[in-house]
Parts: structure tokens; C-alpha cells; sequence
């Protein structure tokens, strides 16, 4: 059993009971297991592989716990990084954790641009619990997507 399959077989058993509670709103069970499917389902599409590392630069918010499962369910390995850092620290722990990916929100997200080395990276907007924005950037292109989970 993996981490992630105890998110799956909670949102399974308990798909509305409280899973976490952030800024006195309540997340059920069942909206971080889709919310962080959709987002897996990005990673996979965008060519996140076993093993790749994922950096998140968020508070300690639904995004960041969205993110950290659905980092999990893509077999990738989470790495969190406050966004406190200052963007030359940043760039030195992105370019020594090996991230392949970083997910930000907010003005996070500037710092990315500075600091801009991926082959890809995601923001995510969460504009419910049911919907994952996500802008994907990469060498190629660029382009605004929601990914279903089967």
C-alpha cells in the first residue's frame, strides 16, 4: 500500500466526512481525492515520470494539500518549499533538489520567472474544490487546461 491509497480508500469509506479544515472552511474526503486525481492526471500529461521531483511553493492551504497528493498519486516525490524564500535561495534549491516541476500560486508564481529552469511547471488555480486550473508552462508551448481523472 502507498500513501496516496489511504486518500483513495478514505474517499472511499468517508467521502463526506471533513478530510482537512483551512481558513475555517471544510474539505470532504472525496474533494481532495478528485481535486488531486485532476491535478496526477496534469503531471501525466505533461510528461512527469516515477521518481521526478516536484517542488510547491504554497501556504499551508488546500492548494498545498492538493498538491502534495496529487505529487503522490503521479509517483513523484514532493518537495515543499516556503514562500518566504527569496528568489536566489530559490533558484539554488530548485536547481540542487533536481525539481522537475514547480507548482505555484500567487506571486509565487513571479519568482518562478526568475528563476526558470524546468522543463515544465503547473499553477494551480483551485476556483472550487471540484476544479483544477492549471496553467502549464513549458519550452513549447502554452496553454490553459483542466484534466479529468478517470
Amino acid at each position: 500500500m502507498l500513501l496516496h491509497d489511504l486518500l483513495r480508500d478514505s474517499a472511499r469509506r468517508f467521502p463526506d466526512k471533513v478530510g482537512i479544515i483551512v481558513s475555517n472552511r471544510s474539505y470532504r474526503f472525496r474533494e481532495i481525492h478528485e481535486a488531486s486525481d485532476r491535478l496526477a492526471c496534469e503531471f501525466q500529461r505533461l510528461g512527469l515520470h516515477r521518481g521526478d521531483r516536484v517542488a510547491a511553493m504554497l501556504d499551508n492551504s488546500f492548494e498545498m494539500v492538493v498538491a502534495l497528493w496529487g505529487a503522490l498519486k503521479a509517483g513523484a516525490v514532493f518537495v515543499p518549499i516556503s514562500p518566504t524564500i527569496k528568489a536566489d535561495k530559490l533558484s539554488f534549491l530548485l536547481a540542487d533538489s533536481g525539481s522537475a516541476a514547480f507548482i505555484a500560486s500567487g506571486v509565487s508564481w513571479a519568482l518562478y520567472f526568475a528563476t526558470a529552469s524546468f522543463v515544465f511547471a503547473v499553477v494551480v488555480v483551485l476556483t472550487s474544490p471540484q476544479t483544477v486550473r492549471t496553467r502549464s508552462v513549458s519550452r513549447v508551448s502554452r496553454s490553459d487546461t483542466i484534466c479529468r481523472a478517470a
